[in-house]
């Protein structure tokens, strides 16, 4: 068995997506027909009762190259976050990858609210022309779940949380957690490019038509 599990958030019949998470060189499990807010309890449960060493976490319409990933596997003997990053929808000019100083300072200010730390990480996100100048290995305040991976204990010490539907924002609540408690860094591998199929008019996500009609859960191992 490998020591790596891929989770991935699958709401969404999408093809192309399954092929690739497929083609990866890991064990996986799919969430299949559960909307984000539902999870909680069962992935954590997850976690907390399979013997993985690494964990990845993506979502139902993200799509990256096979040796970009084995890349972000080899460099969690590094580091005890790294992910990914993609666009935060196709036609946006906004990367995942969001500069941590002004951040972390907004984490300590009163009143935080998760709606305040979204609406500042977009002034602080490096631009798409940016990108080419970054080195390899970039500490980000975010990392979006473009294929996230965490050593087991950082998914226990931060339990996968969200909102309610529609706005789950687990992502975001995981990186608020890490960077108020300023322990662990989150860092970003810029040649793993992800393709985020996501668009911001693309109803898609809210079209039954598009979604599973019934929930399952389905592993490899």
């Amino acid at each position: 068995m490998h020591d790596t599990v891929l989770m991935i958030l699958s709401v969404r019949n999408i093809q192309s997506v399954v092929d690739c998470n497929l083609s990866l060189p890991c064990e996986k499990i799919w969430f299949k027909g559960y909307k984000e807010f539902e999870l909680a309890p069962i992935i954590n449960n997850f976690v907390d009762n399979s013997n993985f060493k690494y964990y990845f976490i993506t979502s139902d319409d993200a799509l990256i190259k096979k040796e970009n990933f084995i890349e972000l596997q080899r460099q969690l003997q590094y580091h005890h976050i790294i992910s990914g990053w993609c666009l935060y929808r196709q036609n946006a000019h906004h990367t995942t990858i969001v500069k941590p100083n002004n951040i972390t300072n907004l984490i300590f200010k009163p009143h935080f609210t998760t709606n305040s730390f979204a609406n500042n990480i977009l002034h602080h996100t490096y631009k798409t022309h940016e990108i080419n100048a970054l080195p390899n290995i970039v500490e980000s305040a975010f990392t979006g779940w473009a294929y996230t991976g965490m050593h087991k204990h950082i998914w226990q010490k931060y339990p996968f949380q969200t909102l309610q539907w529609p706005y789950s924002s687990s992502d975001l609540l995981f990186s608020q957690r890490v960077l108020s408690d300023n322990i662990y860094k989150q860092y970003i591998l810029k040649q793993a490019h992800v393709i985020h199929l996501s668009h911001l008019h693309n109803k898609s996500y809210f079209d039954p038509s598009t979604c599973f009609n019934n929930k399952e859960i389905i592993k490899t191992f």
